[in-house]
């Protein structure tokens, strides 16, 4: 399940799961095929990305298929990243691995739109 940010959704595409704005309030259920209302509403109460059905080596999606990003821009969100996390004593936990992985792909998300961190 490839995840896309919302500048890159287009209408007719399906969420692949259940989609949440940041108060965790659900909008859409998974398998809801997107309409341009649905991205207006999705903009509206801030959701960055979802995740769609469709073919997980897709060229925009996020996580281990990250697309091609500027080394200076990676180096900043790895920088950054390390910082959140440099209490963490346990670089083991798969849960503190997630978390990192989550953070990064945020941060890379924010950096690549332009915004600062």
């Amino acid at each position: 399940m490839p995840t896309l940010r919302l500048k890159n959704l287009e209408t007719g595409m399906v969420t692949a799961s259940d989609v949440f704005d940041q108060s965790g309030r659900m909008l859409f259920p998974a398998h809801t095929e997107i309409s341009a209302k649905h991205i207006k509403v999705m903009k509206t109460w801030g959701v960055n990305e979802i995740e769609i059905v469709g073919d997980a080596d897709e060229q925009d999606t996020l996580g281990p298929h990250t697309p091609i990003v500027d080394p200076a821009v990676m180096a900043a969100a790895e920088e950054r990243t390390q910082m959140l996390f440099r209490f963490n004593t346990n670089e083991d936990d798969p849960l503190v691995a997630e978390l990192k992985r989550l953070c990064l792909q945020r941060l890379l998300s924010q950096l690549s739109e332009g915004e600062t961190v």
